[in-house]
């Protein structure tokens, strides 16, 4: 959530290793037969949101109701090819929240920030996820 600098609050940050027996699980439930590769799935993504706190975490921190949230969209930025092995430190941020006003009351656009860094500090991955809450504020 920005503060009165705009400075971006980090919510999360988790590390986790991108374990050769985790692909091989993944490739092996997806039916994939190159389980040789050295490189991970570009779907594994999926599997590294649920490695930290989630976005329901967040929805819940912030006081909205679950049952009054949806998933807007989300788009994933590969900046490389992630690799076995190697380990990684997700942040999950807010990175805006705007008031909308639609035909059934107000909600909130909430802009959620999760980025991938190597051991190295470069950035492997970004996801940016809209998520719709609807406020009580009328």
């Amino acid at each position: 959530m920005e503060n009165e600098n705009n400075e971006v609050k980090n919510l999360w940050s988790v590390s986790l290793e991108l374990s050769p027996i985790k692909i091989s699980e993944f490739r092996s439930a997806l039916k994939t037969k190159t389980s040789s590769l050295n490189f991970v799935p570009p779907t594994f993504v999926s599997v590294l949101n649920h490695a930290g706190k989630s976005s329901t975490d967040l929805i819940s921190s912030l006081d909205y109701s679950l049952d009054q949230t949806l998933h807007g969209e989300e788009t994933i930025e590969y900046f490389r090819v992630l690799r076995i092995g190697e380990v990684l430190t997700g942040e999950m941020s807010i990175a805006s929240i705007e008031k909308k006003v639609g035909k059934s009351g107000n909600f909130d656009v909430l802009t959620i920030l999760i980025e991938y860094r190597s051991e190295k500090g470069e950035k492997v991955v970004s996801i940016r996820r809209k998520l719709l809450a609807k406020t009580s504020s009328n």
